[in-house]
């Protein structure tokens, strides 16, 4: 390129991501205003100011000679986004530039972009940009703000489609809504596998429906061993990973006040909804982001959207948590084709009952205006939804699932 004396690439872009980037990185060219560039910029711009072109003119002025465009070499920032820092694909949103000093025509530039700020967030990057001239004079001082875009690689189609044989991961599937979950996505054609705790004969007994498609895994989600031992297991079974994944597992409930308690029933509560559904999370996400595809469905409670009943505290608190997770979830992979939902029942015909007053169950029932409770078959359908591509544009919801006990 004219006029270009030397450019050096700080870092290649192989990912366009803000978080393949740092605080203080540089990019920098150097560049010399010879005639032919001035011409050039003159050409490209219609600027044909004298001040620019004309030596006569220029020796008239203050300067007593021609003045390069500030414009020309400010453009060379453009070149550094696009080329270097980030890279191919990003997008200049705004600058804000002050010409310190005159540049002269046959004068030598180098022009210095540092990161001064990321943003994962807007995965935005703020550039502090410098020139300086030959004899070591600040020029050009300023900064830009690029916007860093994901870039699909060349063979990769513009719509995110589930693979042709489709495997999903119901985390406490044994019984109850999990293993209704577990048999509706079978019929609906998964390869499905499901962890349990301790309940080895309902697991067996579930397993022993359709041995091809159906695999149980003895494995605690608050245990920091499950997600390694889960994937493995999985892919020895299916030879992929799961594209979807149901959250079911929920630790047994006791009936305590909220503060009037040990905190380690929250410890308990939280270990299953937070701790240990981030790092099947963090285990199993890189495979549905490269798959360009992922379907994550979190089992929460209707009480967590409206007045909780009382001594319940320890799992409320544990299942907002999980809502809170999966919503942040949905808004920072939403871009890779994942979506993440979160199903929120009312009182459902499950053995978390057994400790509910006979009584108190059936004035429930009474008083739900489809005059009974829920099934984890209810549960289950509602779970098939989300997992299909019907559900490709439902991301970040909670869907009540009360048989109109609670419409918001």
């Amino acid at each position: 390129m004219n006029g270009i004396i030397a450019a050096r690439v700080f870092s290649k872009v192989s990912s366009m991501s803000v978080t393949k980037f740092h605080i203080g990185q540089q990019a920098r060219s150097r560049i010399r205003l010879d005639q032919k560039f001035i011409e050039s910029f003159a050409e490209l711009s219609g600027d044909r100011n004298p001040l620019h072109m004309d030596p006569e003119f220029a020796k008239r002025t203050k300067f007593r000679r021609v003045v390069a465009h500030g414009s020309s070499y400010a453009a060379i920032v453009s070149r550094i986004i696009g080329m270097e820092l980030p890279g191919p694909g990003a997008l200049w949103l705004s600058q804000n530039f002050e010409f310190r000093l005159p540049v002269f025509l046959g004068d030598e530039i180098e022009i210095v972009a540092t990161v001064a700020q990321l943003s994962q967030s807007t995965n935005t990057m703020d550039l502090f940009v410098s020139a300086t001239n030959q004899n070591g004079e600040t020029v050009l001082e300023g900064n830009a703000r690029v916007q860093v875009l994901d870039v699909a690689d060349a063979d990769e189609t513009e719509d995110n489609t589930p693979p042709n044989d489709r495997t999903a991961l119901v985390i406490g599937g044994s019984r109850g809504i999990g293993a209704s979950t577990a048999k509706r996505l079978v019929d609906d054609g998964f390869g499905v596998a499901f962890t349990y705790r301790q309940s080895r004969d309902d697991a067996e007994a579930l397993v022993g429906l359709n041995n091809e498609a159906l695999l149980g895994i003895q494995a605690d989600i608050a245990d920091d061993e499950c997600a390694a031992k889960t994937f493995d297991a999985i892919v020895g079974k299916f030879g992929r990973p799961p594209d979807t994944i149901v959250f079911c597992a929920s630790a047994p409930i006791t009936y305590v006040d909220a503060l009037e308690t040990d905190y380690s029933q929250y410890d308990r509560q939280l270990a299953i909804s937070l701790r240990g559904t981030h790092a099947v999370l963090n285990r199993f996400l890189p495979h549905m982001k490269s798959l360009g595809f992922g379907r994550l469905i979190a089992i929460s409670s209707s009480y967590t959207l409206a007045n909780p009943p009382e001594k319940m505290a320890p799992y409320i608190v544990a299942k907002s948590a999980l809502n809170a997770l999966m919503k942040c979830v949905a808004i920072e992979y939403a871009r890779f084709g994942i979506r993440a939902n979160l199903i929120a029942p009312s009182m459902t015909e499950t053995a978390m009952l057994a400790k509910v007053p006979e009584r108190q169950v059936k004035v429930a029932a009474a008083k739900n205006p489809s005059r009974r409770l829920g099934k984890p078959e209810d549960i289950a359908g509602a779970v098939s939804f989300l997992a299909s591509l019907d559900a490709d544009y439902v991301n970040g919801e909670t869907l009540v699932i009360s048989g109109g006990e609670l419409i918001r």
